[in-house]
């Protein structure tokens, strides 16, 4: 037995099946000779597929802890990581002594596409197939090269200058505005999204995905 949890909220119903597709950046060179040699690399980004059922109604093999997160809401989150260009924590829960498949257990991902399917005979419930990617951290402004002069011969003088940590902190207190989510709000202050569930842990939010305009969040 096992969950998949979606940026932290766990689907309503596991899938039957996952795959998990370990990425290739091996380059092969064709010689002149007529032969061809292999370039390895390190592994490419890791893509996860898989469909999972979104139930209108609480059925009684439903994982008991979506019953608080309806149909829309689990829509919602869907639209809203791809919409606002989100990277998100993917976990699979197995049970203790279950096989651990590579890159699939606290990865963060981002949500590459989706398709939602309706059928006359699932009644109102929805089909999502998802297809994530591993999501790398990388950051291009540690450093800034700034031209201060040319040589003789031309070339150009350039200074390194390396960025400064940030000394930006928290306020006590945030009050939301429209577009704003727990996950966006987390990132600008803390430079770490995946901190949403602290925050609404603090804030006594049951449901990160429920937030409004003009609500107070503690940060502190």
């Amino acid at each position: 037995m096992y969950k998949f949890y979606l940026d932290g909220f766990v689907l309503p119903i596991t899938p039957e099946e996952v795959t998990i597709k370990i990425g290739n950046n091996n380059k092969t060179i064709d010689l002149i000779n007529g032969g061809e040699i292999n370039i390895l690399k390190a592994p490419g980004l890791t893509e996860i597929s898989f469909d999972f059922e979104i139930p209108s109604v609480k059925y009684p093999y439903r994982n008991k802890e979506s019953d608080d997160i309806t149909a829309q809401n689990y829509i919602n989150i869907l639209k809203e990581l791809k919409v606002n260009r989100l990277y998100f924590p993917f976990k699979i829960l197995r049970e203790e002594g279950s096989i651990t498949l590579p890159e699939s257990d606290d990865m963060k991902v981002s949500l590459e596409e989706y398709t939602l399917k309706e059928s006359a005979k699932n009644g109102t419930d929805i089909t999502a197939s998802v297809k994530l990617k591993e999501y790398r951290e990388y950051n291009t402004k540690t450093q800034t090269a700034t031209v201060v002069g040319t040589t003789s011969d031309g070339k150009k003088i350039v200074r390194i200058t390396k960025k400064r940590p940030s000394n930006r902190v928290a306020p006590d207190t945030y009050t939301v505005k429209k577009g704003d989510t727990l996950w966006t709000i987390c990132k600008s202050w803390f430079d770490d999204g995946s901190k949403y569930k602290e925050i609404a842990k603090l804030n006594g939010i049951s449901n990160p995905n429920k937030i409004s305009v003009g609500q107070v969040i503690r940060l502190r």
